[in-house]
């Protein structure tokens, strides 16, 4: 089962809301005892109320300072935010951010000479490997990474902390440029501010089962042209190989590049899950992205092979004919079907 994200940290820390807050000035006034102050609240010009204000709270129960002190300068800065989501969503990301913290006995302001040595950074290959163990969304890590950069960048902004305490930089800013088209096609190009916490990812979103993206350029072949092929098969006109190749394709929707490099191991464990699931008639195989079978681009697609497919791919894995080949031809991936 995935787990949460939370639940990768030893740290209890956590959010909770307040039902209303408001921004106030605290007044101080000496009273008649010596070294003793009082104080009253007076309300701040245009300040409303806020519902469901997020604070974030460390494992020790105490609310995390910094932290809490960026949430409040989110309030009051222009232009305010139209609801709580944002700024929720902001709290959440830090709070992930403070449990890293606490789970590696780190500090914010851990900012050594040597680069990858910094907290950031550091939190950001921790995410990384997260991605790659747990199948978390990118998209969703680089929120995260976004609120920790916008964090730093608020808290320098406003001196809440020393220029000497931050003297290294958490991360590195570049200016990039980004072409875009108005409503009448014309191309420009606007100047916006990166930084290199944020993970390589693509915003589309993943794919549905059984559907590539590839542009729009493939369409599937007819039942007759279907049929052709499988009367050539019947004909022995392909060798074993070509022939389980084909039928990868035209099962799947797979690409050559894909069908050519498919591992004998995930072959192995689309099997071992269609015997663990007896009333599953198929299998997923992701490829492109992090996994070991190409795709065009990189591209994450999860294919779905059926049942007598993969039974058929087992079949040939474990014959001698195959064994042979393996042993024999020098391959550029031995490992592949």
């Amino acid at each position: 089962m995935k787990p949460y994200l939370k639940d990768l940290f030893d740290s209890n820390a956590k959010v909770i809301y307040l039902r209303r807050f408001r921004l106030q000035n605290a007044n101080w006034s000496k009273t008649s005892q010596a070294n003793d102050y009082d104080y009253t609240f007076s309300s701040l010009a245009n300040s409303d109320y806020h519902f469901r204000m997020p604070v974030i709270i460390q494992s020790d129960g105490l609310p995390w300072k910094i932290g809490n002190l960026y949430l409040m300068g989110q309030l009051d800065t222009p232009p305010a935010l139209s609801n709580m989501k944002t700024l929720s969503a902001r709290a959440i990301h830090l709070k992930y951010y403070l449990q890293y913290l606490e789970h590696s006995n780190q500090h914010f302001l851990d900012l050594p000479t040597q680069y990858q040595q910094r907290v950031p950074r550091k939190f950001k290959a921790f995410l990384q490997a997260v991605i790659e163990q747990h199948d978390f969304s990118s998209q969703y890590i680089n929120n995260i990474l976004s609120s920790v950069a916008h964090f730093y960048n608020y808290i320098q902004h406003q001196s809440f902390v020393s220029q000497s305490d931050i003297e290294n930089k958490p991360f590195r800013e570049r200016k990039v440029s980004i072409p875009i088209h108005n409503n009448v096609g014309i191309m420009r190009n606007i100047s916006v501010i990166t930084n290199d916490l944020k993970l390589r990812s693509s915003r589309k979103p993943l794919p549905s089962l059984g559907k590539l993206r590839d542009g729009g350029s493939l369409r599937p072949l007819s039942s007759e042209e279907q049929e052709i092929i499988f009367r050539a098969f019947d004909k022995n006109y392909a060798s074993i190989e070509l022939e389980l190749m084909i039928r990868i394709a035209l099962g799947t929707g797979a690409r050559q590049q894909s069908v050519c490099t498919l591992s004998i191991a995930c072959i192995k464990t689309a099997l071992h899950y269609l015997e663990q699931n007896a009333d599953s008639n198929y299998a997923v195989i992701n490829t492109g992205y992090k996994y070991r079978t190409d795709s065009k681009g990189g591209r994450l697609n999860r294919l779905m092979f059926s049942r007598n497919l993969i039974d058929h791919l087992a079949t040939y894995i474990d014959c001698e004919r195959a064994e042979h080949r393996r042993q024999n031809i020098n391959e550029p991936f031995p490992n592949s079907v």
